[in-house]
């Protein structure tokens, strides 16, 4: 938490280096978190200039103009990333989707990353899967479309189950499907947490599934956002504020 310090250091380690993109990436952040966005979108621009023709660098570069609030710009890498490696591909559209959730298309984020998933399934990609799940799983409950909602949980639940051996996030997966379920009957008795919880060992995988499904059901308006507040669901403060 020593911001003042981070700063000096991130300054001094991009003038000692210009050359490095990854110095240059949290330069942009520097000075967005500073509310000095034209400054950053400078070093962005910069940067794009200096290492756009890589393609190793589109990763950082998109971190960096989405940092800048260049969301056009940040589009067009991903774009890019689109054409590339089976890698490539499938980073790229974990990108598009995050550019589809900031503006709001979330069904097409959704199908995004559902792309993603499947792209990083079919080629044995770890490196970005946990993102994409925690993305699609974010974004699933939010499509207008309440059948999409049902169908897209659905599948949710079996990816986590089966690919990646997630027992907690699958337990979570299906308790927000529940939560669906009622939805759609038009009230009554919310799922029971505990129930969804069985079969789950005492543990980290059982306590953040629990959190979740505290957080899904205050989500739903069905629980007490008090408790998922106090379970500690997240650190970070959009989650807590929002519940």
């Amino acid at each position: 938490a020593r911001d003042a310090d981070a700063d000096r250091v991130i300054r001094a380690w991009a003038a000692a280096t210009p050359e490095s993109l990854l110095a240059r990436v949290e330069l942009v952040r520097l000075e967005a978190r500073a509310g000095r966005l034209d400054e950053a979108r400078a070093q962005a621009r910069d940067a794009l200039a200096i290492h756009g023709g890589r393609d190793e660098a589109l990763p950082d570069l998109f971190e960096a103009l989405v940092a800048a609030d260049q969301l056009s710009d940040a589009r067009a890498v991903a774009d890019r990333m689109l054409v590339g490696s089976p890698l490539a591909r499938a980073r790229g559209r974990y990108r598009v989707a995050l550019i589809a959730v900031f503006e709001g298309q979330l069904a097409a984020a959704y199908d995004a990353v559902r792309r993603a998933i499947l792209d990083n399934r079919r080629y044995g990609i770890e490196s970005e899967l946990s993102q994409c799940l925690e993305l699609a799983r974010a974004v699933a409950p939010l499509v207008a479309d309440v059948a999409a909602q049902r169908r897209h949980t659905e599948e949710l639940a079996s990816v986590f189950a089966s690919l990646i051996g997630d027992a907690g996030s699958a337990a979570a997966t299906r308790f927000e499907l529940a939560l669906l379920e009622r939805q759609d009957r038009g009230g009554g008795a919310p799922p029971s947490i505990e129930a969804h919880l069985e079969g789950l060992e005492d543990g980290p995988v059982r306590d953040v599934a629990r959190r979740r499904m505290l957080r899904a059901a205050a989500v739903a308006g069905c629980g007490d956002p008090e408790a998922a507040v106090a379970a500690g669901f997240s650190a970070f403060e959009e989650n807590t504020a929002s519940l």
